[in-house]
């Protein structure tokens, strides 16, 4: 190749530019040679001159990828970096070439390293992992900027005081100035912390004040944990228009007086016409123009409220089916009428919800229990004695008869357990009626005038 003085040929022939991509292996020229690299057809390297030099590769004694780094701009003298990352040897040692002294420096400010650590191909590119911008730092699936415990998850963003901080990561969540962890109430503001059964728990938020394990809201004596007194669990509990008794679930479903019934000056009729008991084994009673609780134990009873007319049927309803939260008292008129009884200023308030339907009266009682069913004792038009019927508890209208009993014609009480109704006949007869083969069985004359009898709502474990 021709080359004229102080004019710089270069020509490119079968290697590319990236001659470290492409593999080629080239001599570096040190100072005073040519720096594109390449050779003439002569072997021989031009000088910063224009003057011919020979040079001669010596054979290298391990393969390595020499990459060449672009000459430092107005030094005529250029020198070349061989990239050591990456280069796949067994000693470290850097490879020289004979001829013009070539520099190693795997750190060159004006170098640019395209090579990967730990790779053994020189065409891998360096990468690098961003940080992850996380708006959601609980993982809760609300945003940050929208969280109120940006740090503790809490999907539900329960703010209790509504003071802008979660429940979750606030301290003092009913704002009352007692932290949480020393608050008895902690939901709700009770700066003087009373607690007046002393169970730990503040009486603003204490679901049962007096500890006797009746719900404030189903004791008629929510401050006074020895009234009204509960029912001895696995007991049915029957009377006479005066006397209280208990009858065993079982065969032979022995009865025991508890006692004659005690009744307050209040100017009431004091004949019990039926007896209710509900889920917590609070025992109500009514006669003919007032309503009562009464203390199962001794037969003491509490005046509750007058009555805006008579019931000879008393019975409970599970909760779920008249009032989400609670049993609910029922009253049966003679007529077969279903009533709701809601006590409201010492007076008895009534909601008609129902009744057994055409043809059928009430001969005196019903029990519910949940998961039992719901059982009444009918009068049935042109049929002699009482008819026991199943009957629907929100509306109190009759789906089925179970048995009819023509030897025993005045059942003024009606109550049972799970497989079991027991009816009670005012001439002092028993009778078990089997609610599922519908087979009748006398027990035996009690010798009690029996006017009614209950049952809790549910069967206790």
């Amino acid at each position: 190749m021709s080359v004229s003085p102080g004019f710089r040929h270069v020509s490119f022939g079968a290697c590319s530019i990236a001659l470290v991509l492409a593999g080629c292996s080239t001599a570096a020229s040190g100072t005073g040679g040519s720096t594109d690299g390449f050779t003439d057809g002569n072997n021989s390297t031009i000088d910063s001159t224009g003057a011919p030099i020979t040079t001669t590769v010596d054979s290298p004694t391990s393969s390595a990828t020499v990459g060449t780094a672009a000459p430092t701009t107005g030094d005529s003298d250029t020198s070349t970096t061989v990239a050591t990352q990456g280069v796949d040897t067994d000693d470290g040692v850097t490879t020289s070439t004979a001829g013009p002294q070539t520099t190693t420096d795997a750190t060159a400010s004006d170098t640019e390293d395209t090579s990967t650590t730990g790779a053994t191909t020189d065409d891998t590119m360096s990468t690098s992992t961003e940080p992850v911008d996380d708006d959601d730092d609980d993982d809760d699936n609300v945003p940050d900027d929208g969280d109120n415990c940006p740090a503790d998850a809490n999907a539900g963003q329960e703010d209790a005081d509504g003071d802008g901080m979660g429940d979750a990561c606030d301290e003092d969540d009913d704002n009352d100035t007692i932290p949480d962890d020393m608050d008895n109430c902690p939901l709700v503001p009770n700066q003087d912390q009373k607690d007046g059964d002393g169970d730990g728990v503040g009486d603003v938020c204490d679901e049962d004040l007096d500890n006797d394990g009746i719900p404030n809201a189903d004791d008629p004596f929510a401050n006074d944990g020895g009234l009204p007194g509960v029912t001895t669990p696995f007991k049915i509990y029957a009377h006479s228009s005066g006397n209280l008794y208990t009858v065993d679930v079982n065969d032979p479903y022995a009865v025991t007086m508890v006692s004659n019934f005690k009744f307050p000056a209040d100017g009431c009729d004091h004949s019990v016409t039926d007896v209710a008991i509900d889920r917590y084994g609070v025992l109500y009673a009514v006669t003919f123009g007032c309503g009562y609780v009464v203390n199962p134990q001794t037969a003491q009873t509490y005046y509750l409220g007058t009555l805006p007319q008579s019931f000879n049927g008393l019975t409970m309803i599970p909760k779920g089916i008249l009032d989400p939260n609670k049993d609910a008292l029922v009253g049966i008129a003679n007529s077969g009428q279903w009533y709701r009884l809601i006590l409201q200023n010492g007076m008895f308030n009534i909601q008609q919800i129902g009744q057994y339907g055409n043809g059928y009266s009430s001969a005196g009682d019903a029990f519910s229990i949940e998961g039992v069913g719901t059982f009444g004792a009918v009068n049935k038009v042109g049929v002699g004695g009482t008819v026991i019927v199943e009957v629907d508890p929100a509306t109190g209208a009759v789906m089925s008869e179970l048995a009819t009993l023509p030897a025993y014609p005045a059942v003024y009480g009606l109550a049972g357990w799970e497989g079991l109704i027991l009816a009670f006949e005012s001439g002092g007869y028993m009778v078990r009626i089997d609610p599922v083969t519908k087979v009748v069985t006398p027990i035996e004359d009690k010798n009690i005038t029996w006017w009614g009898a209950g049952v809790g709502t549910v069967i206790p474990m």
